[in-house]
């Protein structure tokens, strides 16, 4: 912000007021109340006049005509700081005079770039403000600017529609000024051949406002598009653009490498009914894992079995069509290298348990309830456990033929019921333990047992 106690002549400021578009001119002051609605207030006006005002120590420089302001408001019970905005597609400056009688002056705002100046007052004073915008040619006959007053953050600036509605205006800088940046992102310049078409050339974005195609030579290079686009929340940044989509095949196997804060997609061609097995894994990376389905389902899965190195997805697919698969990170900070694989499932042996734990039932020491039962399980199988119950909070416990235990309280997928869904590396009797989270539950329970060869005809 710049601001200066005095510019040039005497500015004779009677007591007049602007229409809703105009040079200056009109009959009354508006009342202008903190905590105004719809904020921003905004004003359209056609910024310039006869008289050269400028300024040595600020660089405030402009045509305007000192008799006639843009706008006057009362401004009352002030709640915050007051920014007052210009939004337009040609170079202005700002002069605003405060009811104590000191100028104000902007010629180019630091959040908004070389072409649109701005003021935050901090500590608005109570009264009765004049406001000129001037142009930097003389009997300017451009287009209409907007005056925008806010009690919105100067970082939020660039984000008020006046700005995100400048998209597709013509740009007064030329094809290689390079324009400010947002977020701390560069942008860059309008050097590419494909700039002010309204579409993202960059591939350092993506978004339903990009480009269908990409040439790494339009990095930096389409800015005025990109960062309208942006602000409108239709592209993101990516720095780095995503792979394109690798195909996964049943029974393959893929490796790769994480880039911190991205997503690596995969595609594959499902059948309804098919039974299919997810695997991602990784040690450098807390893995998650999402599947989309041809009609836009999800299915995802943090942490197997309360493990952060693990992801895992088993289900019968519900359509006939191409699945779209993404490896990420639950961190967003997280990467590095994972290894992800599909297997298809003939399933060899289901069984179907009901039963009830009571008073009759066997006893752990913290006083829960408990049923047990077993199966035979051969080395390479795929075994899924699904323990429900309407009247207790379950918890399901597999002990292996070695002896290696695993449990589950809840389904990793959020659904009611545990479930554990495992690779059996051992041949032999293995035994599954029903019971309650919570000592003392009872009531009754249906426990399903599927187990499947990995990789076996469907």
């Amino acid at each position: 912000m710049k601001t200066v106690a005095w510019i040039g002549p005497v500015l004779s400021l009677g007591l007049v007021a602007c229409a809703t578009t105009s040079s200056g001119g009109g009959d009354a002051a508006f009342v202008l109340t903190g905590g105004f609605d719809p904020d921003p207030q905004r004003y359209e006006v056609v910024p310039g006049g006869t008289l050269q005002i400028s300024d040595g120590d600020t660089g405030c420089v402009g045509y305007l005509d000192p008799t006639r302001p843009h706008l006057q408001f009362d401004l009352s019970a002030p709640r915050a700081s007051l920014g007052i905005v210009v939004a337009g597609v040609t170079d202005t400056t700002l002069l605003v005079r405060d009811p104590e009688g000191t100028w104000h002056c902007s010629d180019d705002s630091e959040f908004l770039g070389d072409l649109n100046p701005a003021l935050e007052l901090v500590e608005p004073v109570v009264g009765r403000y004049h406001l000129w915008v001037g142009s930097y040619e003389r009997d300017y006959s451009g287009p209409a600017v907007s005056v925008l007053l806010t009690e919105t953050a100067p970082e939020d600036w660039l984000r008020l529609e006046a700005f995100t509605q400048l998209a597709n205006q013509p740009q007064v800088v030329g094809r290689d000024v390079a324009l400010e940046p947002i977020d701390g992102i560069e942008f860059g310049d309008d050097a590419s051949d494909f700039a002010h078409d309204g579409e993202c050339d960059d591939p350092r974005f993506r978004g339903i406002g990009s480009s269908s195609s990409f040439l790494d030579s339009d990095r930096f290079h389409d800015a005025s598009d990109c960062r309208t686009l942006y602000l409108q929340g239709r592209v993101e940044f990516v720095a780095n653009p995503r792979p394109p989509l690798a195909v996964l095949e049943l029974g393959g196997e893929y490796r790769g490498r994480l880039a911190t804060g991205q997503v690596d997609p995969f595609t594959f061609m499902g059948a309804a009914g098919s039974e299919v097995y997810f695997a991602l894994s990784s040690t450098e990376f807390d893995t998650f894992l999402a599947l989309y389905t041809p009609n836009g389902e999800r299915f995802h899965n943090d942490d197997y079995a309360g493990r952060q190195d693990q992801s895992r997805l088993l289900l019968t697919l519900p359509a006939t069509g191409e699945y779209r698969v993404e490896v990420t990170a639950y961190d967003a900070e997280g990467g590095g290298d994972y290894e992800l694989r599909l297997e298809s499932l003939h399933r060899v042996a289901a069984a179907r348990h009901t039963g009830e734990l009571s008073a009759r039932s066997s006893r752990l020491g913290k006083g829960e309830y408990f049923d047990t039962w077993t199966f035979e399980g051969l080395a390479g199988q795929l075994v899924d456990i699904a323990l429900d119950s309407d009247d207790f909070d379950s918890f399901l416990v597999l002990e292996t033929p070695d002896g290696e235990i695993e449990v589950n309280d809840d389904d990793p997928e959020g659904v009611a019921g545990s479930r554990i869904v495992r690779e059996l590396n051992v041949a032999g009797t293995y035994s599954v333990r029903v019971t309650s989270f919570a000592a003392g539950e009872t009531g009754a329970y249906e426990l399903r047992i599927v187990q499947s060869e990995l990789g076996g005809r469907n």
